[in-house]
């Protein structure tokens, strides 16, 4: 992986990444977060609910959180890439000041092709990366998300799918229980169905199989310990991993970065 720039903004809540000369694919996963993102140079192709997306420079990125996704270099060429992660929490306030409601909302498609909000993104992205303690900050922030809002949202109620109730059951059965060593066939007793079709179901519902949510989860724990301070270690055992290789890939794989370089960024504030 190339070169690689990351700030927390203390005052806006939010994580700016930019990576560098990024050339290696991503798996099926997916974050608690909002991930908004702008490809400055190169091209990825993104796999998203089921379809393919070319995501080339100057376009826009806006994945919702808990939907699976994954992305590949598409070309010889390596890519330089900004993405800004917003916790659900923000994005509610965001659109409550906005819009008047505080509803989360949903965004489509997820690759936006927009020159005026991808020139928007770029500037608000580099100020938080440069720290800037201008009121500039955020008012570029609010005029992004009152264009992006109006342009490409719906409210979750109306642009959500229903899942599977056999699904969701299993799900909860891991969001409890992700500390522990899990069996399929754990799974399948609170799912109340069979390997073969809860495999089916379950993949079919989220977008990834089970044992790919499951690690998904345990990095998204981890990352909440190693912004507090957690060693990666602790985060590992905490998040339920069985060991540090097997946290390092994952937490690699997932968010770009191994987690002792992600605990830096909050260690260093």
């Amino acid at each position: 992986m190339g070169d690689s720039l990351f700030r927390y903004d203390e005052g806006l809540q939010m994580e700016a990444h930019f990576f560098k000369g990024l050339k290696p694919a991503f798996p099926p996963h997916f974050h608690e977060h909002y991930l908004f993102g702008l490809v400055e140079e190169g091209a990825r192709t993104l796999f998203y609910k089921g379809c393919s997306y070319t995501a080339r420079t100057g376009a826009l990125l806006a994945i919702n959180p808990g939907d699976p996704h994954a992305c590949q270099q598409l070309g010889p060429e390596a890519t330089d890439w900004r993405a800004l992660n917003v916790p659900p929490a923000v994005m509610e306030a965001l659109a409550q000041e906005l819009t008047g409601s505080g509803e989360a909302p949903l965004f489509a498609p997820p690759v936006i092709w927009d020159p005026e909000l991808a020139a928007e993104f770029g500037r608000l992205h580099q100020l938080i990366l440069e720290g800037s303690g201008e009121f500039e900050k955020e008012e570029l922030l609010l005029f992004f998300f009152d264009r992006l809002l109006g342009r490409y949202s719906r409210p979750i109620s109306l642009a959500q799918p229903e899942s599977r109730a056999e699904v969701e059951r299993a799900c909860d059965f891991i969001r409890q229980h992700y500390t522990e060593h899990i069996a399929l066939d754990d799974l399948c007793a609170a799912a109340a169905l069979s390997r073969s079709s809860l495999l089916r179901a379950f993949t079919r519902a989220k977008g990834v199989t089970p044992y790919r949510y499951l690690q998904s989860v345990r990095v998204e724990r981890a990352k909440a310990l190693l912004e507090q301070g957690a060693a990666p270690a602790e985060a590992a055992l905490a998040a339920g991993f069985a060991d540090q290789s097997h946290f390092h890939r994952f937490f690699s794989l997932f968010i770009g970065m191994p987690p002792g370089a992600y605990r830096e960024i909050f260690f260093q504030k």
